[in-house]
């Protein structure tokens, strides 16, 4: 089972999220934080000034504002003498009487007792009587209380300790800010980053090891799609080390191949001069054939060096020829003609469908008669005796295409493939033919210098056919 790749997009959208999570979980502990400061600072006991008993009084105490005071499960007692005449809430203690010295206590600031906080404060009523107010409050209730009320209201508290607070404050959370930044940069980095510095380093390697391993790692696809593009250069690039290692072999085959050639007449001519010279042979009849050995093996070595020159030249980018408009239908059928002995001394039968109308297009005309029988050789040299060779010309709206077929023997799926490499020779590939192996590579080059191309279509016991399109006004497929 293939397991789907994440995209980059996704894997950032993927992390945002975790980012805000994680921010709104800071936030929440960094108020937790700031709770449990407030608390240190402001919280030991006593009740806010807000809702301490000096704000609250009013002479007509039944009226007394104390929702808030309910709130946080307190309550507020009215004291006239030392009893209790008032209460505001529900009272959770049974203390109903006070001692002065009880009531002298509750005025000292953040008395506490009995797990209760305390706020006293003296008032006239409204019928001039004096009155004691205490507020009561539960000192679990106060907790993060004090963040709010002395905040707001600091008139119980120094200005230096709210200060500090607030700079207090900013520093917590802006540190669990930055903690989270950096967390979530570490997320990132192992997810973007880190694939980054793998091709990176791996592209350093083929540059300066020149190393050719592949890269391999898990990522986004986005950097999967780097990872492969990068691995297929790679494999190009061995393709292309190997093809020149096949190059570099086929030329050496070459060297040597030509050398034997070579040998075998230079020797030949060498031997038949001098047994000409040192006057061996005497009668006229013998010399005029040793003669004619000499002049058949010197054309087949001016052949050979005459060929590997013109390969040379055409494998030279910059090389260029000469051409000039020519009836294409008239030069095909000269350069037939020029075949025409061989192939009726060979047997074969040639068919024609060349049509009488000019058909006009530059060539260099010596190169492409080297060309076109190049190919007619090649099925002479191949093919069994009443082997068929037709020719045909077609002239289409931008190209002219030009067939040449036989029905013999035909050429395997391996042979198609190499037929127009240099130096593919007959003894690899076909029976030894004593040639150098730049017979089709020639005739490609030379139709590729014409703006043309050429392929191949064989199979094995039905035949082979080349086809040659030339393109006009620079037009290509």
């Amino acid at each position: 089972m293939r397991i789907r790749s994440n995209s980059l997009h996704g894997t950032l959208i993927r992390n945002y999220i975790i980012f805000i999570v994680s921010l709104v979980i800071t936030l929440v502990l960094g108020v937790i934080l700031i709770s449990l400061l407030s608390m240190s600072l402001f919280g030991k006991g006593q009740i806010p000034s807000v809702i301490s008993a000096s704000r609250i009084v009013r002479p007509d105490y039944k009226n007394i504002d104390s929702e808030f005071i309910k709130d946080l499960k307190g309550w507020v007692e009215i004291i006239h003498g030392r009893d209790v005449v008032y209460v505001i809430g529900t009272k959770e203690d049974d203390k109903f009487n006070y001692s002065q010295k009880e009531l002298h206590n509750m005025a000292t600031p953040g008395y506490h007792l009995n797990g209760y906080s305390y706020s006293i404060t003296s008032f006239k009523g409204v019928e001039g009587n004096d009155y004691f107010c205490i507020v009561k409050i539960p000192k679990k209730s106060l907790g993060s209380l004090f963040i709010y009320m002395e905040v707001n209201d600091p008139i119980g508290n120094s200005k230096a300790a709210i200060l500090f607070f607030v700079v207090a404050c900013i520093l917590v959370i802006s540190l669990l800010i930055i903690i989270n930044i950096i967390l979530y940069s570490r997320l990132t980095y192992r997810k973007i980053i880190k694939s980054l510095i793998m091709i990176t380093e791996g592209i350093q390697k083929m540059t300066e090891d020149n190393s050719r391993l592949k890269l391999d790692f898990k990522a986004e696809r986005e950097f999967l799609m780097i990872r492969d593009a990068f691995n297929t250069m790679l494999e190009k690039l061995q393709d292309l080390e190997t093809e020149q290692k096949l190059t570099n072999e086929r030329k050496k085959q070459m060297v040597m191949n030509i050398s034997h050639d070579l040998k075998t007449p230079i020797t030949t001519i060498y031997g038949f001069a001098k047994a000409l010279n040192e006057d061996m042979i005497m009668e006229d009849r013998d010399k005029k054939k040793y003669l004619q050995y000499i002049l058949d093996k010197s054309n087949k070595v001016n052949g050979m060096v005459n060929e590997l020159f013109l390969y040379s030249k055409l494998d030279m980018e910059n090389y260029e020829i000469a051409k000039k408009e020519t009836d294409i239908a008239e030069f095909l059928r000269e350069a037939i003609a020029s075949c025409f002995i061989e192939i009726e001394k060979q047997g074969f039968d040639l068919d024609l469908n060349i049509p009488e109308k000019e058909i006009i297009f530059p060539i260099a005309m010596i190169e492409m008669d080297r060309a076109i029988t190049n190919l007619l050789s090649n099925s002479l040299k191949y093919n069994p005796k009443g082997t068929i060779i037709s020719v045909e010309l077609l002239e289409e709206e931008n190209s002219i295409i030009i067939k040449i077929r036989d029905n013999g023997i035909g050429m395997s799926k391996e042979l198609q493939d190499n037929a127009f490499r240099e130096f593919i020779r007959g003894d690899v590939t076909r029976p030894s033919d004593g040639g150098a192996g730049l017979g089709l590579t020639i005739s490609k080059r030379i139709i590729e210098k014409h703006n043309g191309t050429i392929r191949v279509n064989s199979e094995l016991g039905k035949g082979t056919e080349f086809i040659i399109q030339f393109y006009r006004n620079n037009q290509s497929l």
